[in-house]
């Protein structure tokens, strides 16, 4: 995230987060730089974009997924989870960083 003159954070990512491909790359060079190895590790994802990155490991895990992932996961015999909030959670998102205008506030809390 990227930080303002005044030290808060802005809330905007100063890199664009690594998908797809990238992603399993990324994945197996740490787990060769750290002596791991990618058929005992666990990816969890919700997307089919990561469809590398859960390919890549020993124990693929389809959380919350988007229906194309939930299809083929299911079909490939991998474990899926549906996640709900934990009981008491707040039912919106909290805001981060400075308050929200007027109009934020309208579409968030809606």
């Amino acid at each position: 995230m990227t930080v303002r003159d005044d030290g808060t954070y802005s809330g905007h990512l100063a890199e664009v987060p690594p998908t797809g491909e990238t992603r399993a790359q990324i994945l197996a060079d740490y787990c060769d730089s750290e002596g791991l190895r990618l058929d005992e590790s666990i990816a969890y994802a919700d997307s089919a974009s990561d469809l590398p990155l859960l390919e890549a490991v020993g124990f693929p895990v389809a959380v919350n997924p988007e229906t194309r992932l939930a299809a083929i996961a299911r079909k490939r015999g991998w474990l899926v989870e549906n996640w709900e909030k934990a009981p008491g959670a707040p039912l919106t998102l909290l805001p981060m960083g400075p308050l929200l205008g007027e109009r934020e506030r309208r579409r968030v809390f809606r």
